[in-house]
């Protein structure tokens, strides 16, 4: 009797399925069917053949005498088994993979070139910004208590210290004396002086003199009276009203901030 006809005719004896041998041996169907019909060409090698063969007829209960004879009709030429086919990729597969990975590469590369431009440009823009710093803070320190023309006449976030209630400086025949009755910023500059800025509060009087003039600019018109080498000015404007006077008209200022 030869092996194929033996494994399956036992198999049958003891009433197992190939289903019941896989569950005993882990040998799956197709290879059961190839001993049983010694199709060997479908195992990957003979080692391979061989070991299958002996667990199934060690499942099947058959003698390690029977096994040996059986097992030695089984080729042992390498050229009796077929290789395992390699699995081919269709080439449209191909051409789509090929598409993603380039697709992939494109996009690191734009990555790292706009990542390493921003640091470039950053590094310049830090350069530049960093020239202009001393001019910068300057303008921040004289202008840290007067706000531009377009705000409010009553400003809140920040609160210097208030002027004193009467100052003066070098006498000279230019006098100019404020007098406060609303919160209001007020920015002047006297002679070639740089620029001064205040912040007063109702009550406060302030005196300048100077040898030149004076161009004072005031953020609410209507909190403030002025006198002029003992003319006074009243009713300068209404509420919230920025203006801007020069005493006398004919002065011009010579400094910029």
């Amino acid at each position: 009797m030869v092996l194929g006809e033996l494994l399956r005719k036992k198999r049958e004896e003891l009433g197992f399925s190939p289903e019941a041998i896989y569950q005993r041996t882990k040998i799956r169907r197709k290879f059961i069917e190839a001993m049983e019909k010694e199709d060997w060409e479908s195992f990957a090698s003979p080692a391979q053949a061989r070991a299958f063969l002996r667990k199934y007829m060690q499942a099947l209960g058959l003698s390690q005498e029977l096994m040996e004879e059986y097992e030695d009709s089984i080729p042992t030429g390498p050229t009796v088994f077929k290789p395992v086919k390699e699995r081919n990729i269709p080439k449209d597969h191909l051409g789509l993979i090929l598409k993603i990975t380039l697709g992939i590469l494109i996009i690191l590369i734009l990555g790292v070139g706009i990542w390493l431009g921003e640091r470039y440009y950053g590094k310049v823009l830090g350069k530049k910004e960093t020239g202009k710093e001393p001019a910068i803070k300057e303008k921040v320190v004289q202008n840290k208590t007067v706000p531009s023309s377009t705000l409010p006449s009553e400003p809140t976030t920040t609160t210097p210290t208030q002027a004193p209630k009467v100052q003066k400086e070098n006498i000279s025949e230019h006098r100019l004396v404020l007098s406060c009755n609303e919160r209001t910023w007020v920015r002047i500059y006297l002679d070639s002086e740089p620029v001064k800025e205040y912040l007063f509060n109702p009550g406060d009087r302030y005196e300048w003199v100077a040898k030149e003039g004076f161009e004072i600019k005031i953020g609410n018109a209507a909190g403030v009276e002025l006198e002029y080498n003992g003319k006074k000015y009243q009713n300068l404007g209404r509420k919230g009203h920025v203006i801007l006077l020069k005493f006398p008209e004919s002065y011009q200022r010579r400094v910029l901030y």
